[in-house]
């Protein structure tokens, strides 16, 4: 689900066709489509646009939630933000978060029958901005609509037959979906045909009787979704703010026994009962668990604690009468439990589910294979904060860094006089057999040669991976930045990228 949703303002950069605007309420239904001409007249573009980031923020459930304006890549996206700079400031709106995401594939999207008929009687560069809007509030639902060939990741993707790039956007789709589920209520059309066991047929009917206050509800109100659609399919549909907490969690309906079980014996055996309402009220309990996880895992000192508590909670619970398959399920459901503390897009290595319980047989302290000592500390480690970079789980230490000033981002003049620059935040836009191109908010991409990547090499490096990088080289005429992994820059200049990059946090992906 999203994590914090709030309604968005759109922008799709234009020039002599003007900037395509949309207003998304938080739930991403259109409230209003507009355009801006800033060729034509930039001070009407410009208080007609701070008007509407007002508008936004009165919209708002609360009127107090900071509004969020979400800008395009494409041409003219520099214009655009500086245009947006002016309509803040006269907007007099306190804070403004602003995020630029890929418009890739977008203007080729909106012109599809999938889109006429989603949007009828909408033109196809008003339904650009409404994708644009979407992809930063819910990036998978939108993406999945995309032909392969125009996201724009990666090479020689126009080289390969197209069936070849449709299969294998689908199986990557259908694995995502699968980790993380969907929101039955909110999912697009085709991003709940990527979840497994559900058919066109199915699909279709989900959507024709929503909303859904608990899973349940699939099996009695949708027709033609029987036992066994709903046994395949109802773990990776999520229900929030239901009736059943559990049916938020990534537990199997056939499971939750298990789960309030588990529950159950973590209340009995926790070092610390005092946030909890009642033992006995079911939606108390899993937010007292997963706070309580996410506590633990936020403390790196309680690691031990951590997986003392995982341990004695599954020995707390009788395991059925077969023995290594009850207590394997337990286990199994333990994780799943843990990991829904968690939004899955902030886990380092995403949730590995029963790769990671069997890798705990081979525990680098000699427990003995499957053992529940060897078993506990496996998902204490996975899930224990990293110090070095704020996320949950090994191998994802990622150095902080901060985005261009605006005024190193306006012209490649200007950042090529400051450089070399250090610690400069950005978003891998593509990969290549040479390297990786990252958006840093400049008016063109540096290059990260495969030369500059560093011991760590192409960890960390995929489209839409947030790095950090130092600004090693500008040649405006060739209109080229050549970048390296930060820290690997040449020195000389300390200092230089605290000069260069502004403390704040005005620019964010």
């Amino acid at each position: 689900p999203l994590t914090h949703p709030r309604p968005v303002l759109a922008l799709d950069p234009g020039f002599a066709a003007g900037i395509k605007c949309a207003t998304l309420s938080s739930s991403g239904q259109v409230q209003r489509l507009f355009s801006l001409h800033p060729l034509r007249d930039r001070s009407k573009a410009r208080m007609d646009l701070a008007d509407e980031i007002r508008s936004v923020t009165e919209s708002s459930s609360t009127g107090r939630e900071v509004p969020l304006v979400i800008v395009g890549d494409g041409h003219g996206s520099q214009e655009a933000r500086e245009l947006l700079g002016e309509a803040i400031a006269a907007s007099a709106v306190d804070r403004v978060d602003v995020s630029v995401v890929s418009e890739s594939g977008a203007s080729v999207w909106s012109a599809t029958a999938a889109a006429a008929e989603e949007f009828p009687n909408t033109a196809p560069a008003a339904i650009a901005a409404v994708s644009i809007g979407r992809r930063g509030q819910d990036p998978l639902s939108e993406l999945v609509k995309i032909p392969p060939k125009s996201l724009g990741v990666g090479m020689y993707q126009h080289d390969l037959p197209e069936k070849e790039l449709d299969a294998a956007l689908d199986r990557s789709t259908v694995d995502a979906v699968a980790l993380v589920g969907v929101d039955v209520d909110r999912a697009s059309k085709p991003l709940l045909a990527k979840v497994p066991g559900l058919t066109s047929k199915h699909v279709e009917k989900i959507i024709a009787s929503r909303p859904f206050s608990r899973r349940q509800d699939l099996l009695m109100r949708v027709k033609g979704f029987g036992p066994k659609a709903f046994q395949n399919a109802a773990g990776f549909l999520r229900v929030y703010k239901g009736g059943e907490p559990l049916d938020a969690t990534m537990v199997h309906p056939e499971d939750y026994d298990t789960a309030r079980e588990l529950l159950a014996s973590a209340w009995s055996t926790a070092p610390d009962k005092s946030k909890a309402k009642s033992a006995s009220n079911a939606g108390a309990l899993v937010d007292w668990f997963q706070d309580q996880v996410r506590r633990l895992c936020d403390n790196p000192t309680s690691a031990s604690t951590l997986e003392t508590w995982i341990q004695e909670t599954v020995h707390g619970v009788t395991a059925p009468t077969d023995e290594e398959a009850g207590r394997e399920l337990l286990w199994q459901v333990m994780e799943q439990l843990i990991a829904s503390s968690f939004d899955p897009r902030l886990l380092a290595g995403g949730v590995q589910d029963d790769v990671l319980l069997r890798s705990a047989a081979h525990d680098s302290r000699g427990a003995t294979p499957n053992s529940s000592t060897s078993r506990a500390a496996a998902l204490a480690r996975r899930f224990s904060k990293d110090p070095s970079s704020g996320t949950h789980g090994a191998g994802s230490s990622t150095p902080a860094g901060a985005p261009l000033s605006p005024e190193l981002a306006a012209s490649l003049e200007a950042l090529r006089d400051a450089s070399p620059i250090k610690g400069v935040s950005g978003v891998v836009k593509t990969v290549t057999d040479f390297g990786a191109f990252v958006d840093l908010g400049a008016e063109t991409n540096g290059l990260l040669h495969v030369s500059k990547l560093g011991p760590q090499k192409w960890d960390g490096i995929f489209a839409g991976a947030r790095i950090v990088v130092d600004v090693e080289t500008v040649d405006v005429q060739r209109r080229r930045v050549g970048l390296a992994r930060a820290g690997l820059a040449t020195p000389g200049q300390p200092g230089r990228g605290r000069q260069g990059a502004s403390s704040g946090g005005a620019r964010n992906h």
